[in-house]
C-alpha cells in the first residue's frame, strides 16, 4: 500500500418514512445491513453485529439490570422520588410502583444469591 491510508467506500441508503421525507442510514461495508452507526474497530467500519458489540446491559446480570433500571427512573423523578412539576399523576404512580418492584425483586434476588452462598441461614 506505499504508506497510504485505506477507507472504503461506505454506501448511504434512505427509507420512506410515514409522514413524509426520507431517513439516512449508513450500509454495513460487511453484511450490507442499514445502521444508524458504523463502528470503527481493528482499522475497519462495521455495524454493532459484525463488531461483535454488545449494549452495556447485555454484559450485566439480572441485579445490575435491575440497578440500571431503577436509576433511569430515578432521574425522571424529582427529589426524594417526589413528582416533577408537570408529570402527569398517573405516570408518576406507575413510575413509583415499578420502582419499588424492582426494589423488591433484586432484594429477593440478592437473598437467593447470598443464601446460594451459604451466608443465610
Amino acid at each position: 500500500m506505499d504508506g497510504h491510508s485505506f477507507w472504503p467506500l461506505i454506501q448511504i441508503t434512505t427509507t420512506p418514512c410515514t409522514f413524509g421525507g426520507s431517513r439516512v442510514w449508513f450500509q454495513c461495508p460487511r453484511c450490507h445491513g442499514r445502521c444508524a452507526k458504523l463502528f470503527l474497530r481493528s482499522g475497519h467500519f462495521r455495524c454493532r453485529k459484525c463488531n461483535q458489540i454488545s449494549y452495556q446491559t447485555q454484559s450485566e446480570d439480572v441485579i445490575g439490570r435491575m440497578w440500571i433500571a431503577q436509576a433511569r427512573i430515578e432521574n425522571r423523578l424529582g427529589d426524594h422520588l417526589s413528582r416533577p412539576k408537570f408529570m402527569r399523576q398517573k405516570t408518576y404512580d406507575s413510575l413509583r410502583a415499578r420502582y419499588w418492584d424492582l426494589e423488591a425483586t433484586r432484594e429477593d434476588a440478592f437473598c437467593d444469591f447470598a443464601a446460594r452462598l451459604g451466608l443465610l441461614r
